[in-house]
């Protein structure tokens, strides 16, 4: 269930641009800003939609505990764009106003390489947009922010994880680290 829903969300935002695109005076240039944007989101829809299927192939390896998280440096403001893009005519279309804040001076995009998994990362703020989305009403504003943890912060925070996750154990109820031991 949670798969379809993964994947209905950008495909209604490909519905949405290509309806759209259709609905445009066709003497409107290819290279036109709202052409570029719009073929440029069904392009990041597509490639959410691909990724979301890759997934579904390693099944296993998820259920498993065995996902393997790709840290990796990418462009914090890129990936919000892409993420507002994937929602943009669906917003539209339910009359919500989609806005991404301002990044903090700690994270302009001169400074915003961050490290994470951008797929993993993006594939979370699509579920978190998409569900903003549905529980707006018409003329509500979704606002999609970045706000800088510090290194010390991060570090509490991820021992305190640990020690919740000792006390709970995996989802599976077995400890992955002690299989692999």
């Amino acid at each position: 269930r949670m798969v379809m829903h993964d994947l209905r969300s950008p495909l209604l935002s490909i519905s949405n641009m290509s309806a759209t695109l259709t609905a445009i005076d066709p003497t409107t240039a290819v290279g036109d800003g709202e052409v570029v944007e719009m073929v440029g989101a069904m392009a990041t829809c597509s490639e959410l939609m691909e990724h979301i299927v890759s997934d579904m192939l390693d099944f296993e390896r998820i259920s498993s505990g065995r996902l393997v998280l790709v840290r990796a440096p990418f462009a914090l403001d890129v990936l919000l764009r892409k993420v507002r893009a994937t929602f943009a005519g669906l917003a539209a279309a339910k009359g919500v106003d989609l806005r991404v804040a301002p990044l903090p001076p700690e994270l302009e995009p001169a400074q915003a390489l961050v490290f994470g998994d951008a797929r993993r990362i993006q594939q979370c703020l699509n579920n978190g947009v998409s569900n903003a989305i549905k529980f707006t009403d018409p003329g509500g504003v979704v606002e999609i922010s970045a706000t800088p943890l510090l290194a010390e912060e991060a570090a509490a925070e991820d021992e305190a994880a640990g020690e919740e996750g000792e006390d709970a154990g995996s989802a599976s109820g077995t400890d992955a680290d002690a299989e692999d031991r």
